[in-house]
């Protein structure tokens, strides 16, 4: 009797054929089936109804209903449309696909016919894929259990990925070791393994060969029969010559051979690979006019990307719109939209020397809140238990509740970057996002929110202001200085956090990339914020391009925050 063991895959191999004759001498339909006797609650399979004689037959509909005949004059019923002579639902199942060669839903426009695809014995899709343990053979989708590329009708066992036509792999007699090929028709060849298992002196031991490269005793039974080897020696971890191929990076493969010691050479490079995570979905500015401007793409089954609609420079997501608490007050959550598109970046006439030259950059389309976040807000996050609440008491205005539509101030950078995931994953806005969340887009060359004016103290909490007493003031002050685009207070009030490291490598901005510029400088220290807040002055050194230094863990009560994200879902590859 032949017993499989243990399978290993192979380089080509001479196959042998064999015919499968087998018939079945059953004429009777199945039940359920045309023709067959009906299940026994008085049903059949789809399409078939059960007649008086509990028998299958094909179901009768009305001419002009779903799926009955046309009428005469090749129309039907409400909004069906006559296809093939049989109504159907333009998009649906078996309907005919819209003038873009598109269906509802997951259908799949198949030769002008909105098909089901991808599942078991329907056509392939249009990519060529199937769904789970599914392979695509002769643009059909057949069962493949292991899923190593062969249907369960051309696989010897399709419980093992490891057996596929052209492996070999051990296999037994009784007395004996051999080997056995999976052809193409899904069948093993003959087992190798010799079945002449006679011997003359019962008890006699002999050495034979056994699993890969091993050996070991076997003996001459009573039935004077040899046995198999008791145990194997020095035995390897493959078959020599075989190869061994598995999926590496995206959809390659590599392989590696078993040696003439049994044991595995190493892996190949692996190759074939496509570009992209098969499943991905991300937005990208790749070929994309003008500049920031995105589009959404997927990265296919064969890890290729493919483009999912037309390049915009629109906001994706919808930005929040503010609320109230619970006494009716404002809770100043409100979003704006900050579209893609160009703006001026820097300052030429800047008495300081680490924000120039001017120069045009690209952003792609962004949320930024409308206001500082507040200290109401903040205190949410910590009734949540995942911020932490201010420690010093000078330097904030956290802990006096009539205080609470004031701007949190006295939390580190990282306490605000652990706020802003809370509040929607978002998270700081980088320098340019802020810059031109502030100046407005192109042709704009301000250097305040509203023009090139000196500020007052009507537009800006400034300490010339407040007796040189730095107090911050509540979120949604000095409504003469709101931005271009509505941001309350991105001049004056306080210094804001932004996202990126502060370095020798932002200071020039003729260096900086012209698309998206962030920079996250690995083990940096210090960070960006923009922004005087109420340490400014009434002076022509006040503007928006000023820029200071910060470390992650400082507190002070001039610094806060407000958050941002991109206005699309995930994350944007440039």
């Amino acid at each position: 009797m032949k017993k499989l063991l243990i399978m290993f895959s192979v380089a080509a191999f001479g196959l042998m054929g064999c015919d499968d004759d087998s018939t079945s001498n059953n004429n009777n339909p199945a039940q359920g089936t045309l023709g067959g006797e009906c299940y026994p609650n008085g049903t059949c399979n789809e399409g078939l109804e059960c007649d008086e004689n509990n028998v299958c037959i094909e179901e009768i509909i009305e001419q002009g209903k779903e799926g009955g005949p046309c009428y005469e004059d090749d129309t039907c019923d409400d909004t069906l449309v006559c296809f093939n002579d049989i109504c159907r639902t333009a998009g649906g199942e078996n309907g005919p696909c819209f003038e873009d060669n598109t269906c509802t839903g997951e259908l799949e426009c198949i030769v002008d016919t909105c098909t089901v695809t991808g599942e078991t014995d329907t056509p392939c899709r249009l990519d060529g894929s199937c769904g789970a343990q599914l392979v695509c053979e002769e643009g059909t989708c057949r069962t493949d259990m292991d899923e190593d590329g062969y249907s369960e009708a051309n696989d010897c066992d399709d419980y093992n990925y490891r057996i596929f036509p052209g492996t070999i792999s051990q296999c037994t007699s009784d007395c004996a070791w051999g080997t056995q090929v999976c052809q193409n028709d899904g069948t093993f060849t003959t087992c190798s393994a010799s079945t002449d298992c006679a011997c003359t002196t019962p008890g006699e031991l002999e050495e034979a060969e056994c699993r890969f490269c091993g050996w070991g005793y076997q003996r001459c039974g009573e039935d004077y029969q040899w046995e198999m080897p008791l145990e194997c020696y020095d035995s390897g971890s493959c078959l020599e010559g075989t190869i061994e191929t598995e999926s590496c990076g995206f959809c390659g493969t590599r392989t590696r051979m078993c040696g003439p010691d049994c044991e595995w050479l190493a892996w190949s490079e692996c190759t074939g690979q496509g570009e992209c995570q098969a499943g991905l979905q991300e937005y990208t500015t790749d070929d994309c006019t003008p500049l920031g401007y995105v589009r959404e793409r997927e990265c296919d089954s064969q890890c290729n990307w493919v483009d999912l609609g037309e390049c915009t420079g629109d906001c994706l997501i919808q930005p929040r719109a503010g609320g109230t608490w619970t006494d009716g007050t404002p809770d100043f959550k409100d979003e704006v939209c900050i579209p893609a598109g160009p703006f001026y970046y820097g300052d030429d006439t800047d008495e300081f020397n680490d924000n120039n030259p001017m120069r045009i950059i690209y952003l792609s389309q962004f949320i930024i809140d409308k206001y500082e976040v507040s200290n109401d807000r903040y205190r949410e996050c910590v009734d949540a238990g995942v911020c932490i609440a201010p420690t010093n008491i000078n330097e904030t205005t956290y802990f006096n509740t009539e205080k609470g539509n004031n701007p949190i101030s006295g939390v580190t950078r990282q306490d605000a970057l652990t706020f802003c995931n809370w509040d929607g994953g978002k998270t700081l806005p980088t320098e340019a996002q802020w810059e031109k969340a502030a100046r407005g887009p192109y042709p704009r060359t301000n250097i305040r929110p509203w023009g090139d004016e000196l500020p007052t103290c009507e537009m800006m909490n400034a300490r010339e202001c407040t007796g040189y007493i730095e107090t911050p003031e509540p979120v949604d002050s000095y409504p003469l200085s709101v931005s271009y685009y509505g941001l309350f207070n991105i001049f004056g009030n306080i210094s804001e956090y932004t996202l990126d490291t502060r370095t020798d490598d932002n200071s020039n901005y003729s260096l900086i990339p012209e698309l998206n510029p962030f920079f996250n400088i690995a083990g940096a220290t210090s960070f960006s914020s923009r922004d005087w807040g109420m340490s400014g002055v009434l002076r022509d050194q006040t503007r928006l391009t000023f820029r200071s230094t910060v470390s992650n863990n400082v507190r002070m009560i001039e610094r806060g925050f407000r958050c941002g994200r991109y206005a699309f879902q995930g994350e944007i590859n440039k």
